[in-house]
């Protein structure tokens, strides 16, 4: 009986494991063609840098932000100070989705999110507007 409770304890750890089927599983990356690993590094490695260039190029139009709205400075600086707080708090939200779910449905949900957020900033009216889209 208690061989049982650990065996049954043991399958339900490893819902979660990845494990391919043999050497030759076309799912694992090491027997991708060089065309496809080529593809997904620049594909993964352009988001990252989207992402990373998001972030700091806001800061370079901080001052024209300020005298556009009739802030000052500080509330200026928010915009990059927001998506920065949001580049930290998203992977909570995102971090359990992706061990359950696998990366993709997370990372093309975030890269759409990133779109829309990212074309309201460029046509906000107002300040909150560009404020809660940047994070």
């Amino acid at each position: 009986m208690a061989q049982e409770s650990h065996i049954h304890r043991r399958c339900q750890r490893e819902e979660y494991v990845v494990e391919f089927d043999g050497p030759d599983d076309p799912l694992h990356a090491q027997n991708w063609s060089l065309k496809k690993k080529l593809y997904t590094a620049a594909m993964l490695g352009f988001t990252t840098m989207t992402s990373a260039f998001a972030s700091s190029i806001f800061s370079a139009a901080t001052r024209v932000v300020a005298e556009k709205y009739n802030v000052g400075a500080t509330v200026g600086v928010l915009g990059t100070s927001l998506y920065v707080l949001g580049f930290a708090t998203g992977p909570i939200f995102w971090a359990p989705l992706s061990e359950l779910k696998g990366r993709r449905l997370p990372l093309v949900v975030a890269a759409f999110g990133f779109s829309i957020f990212s074309i309201a900033v460029a046509v906000g009216k107002d300040i909150q507007t560009i404020l809660i889209c940047r994070f």
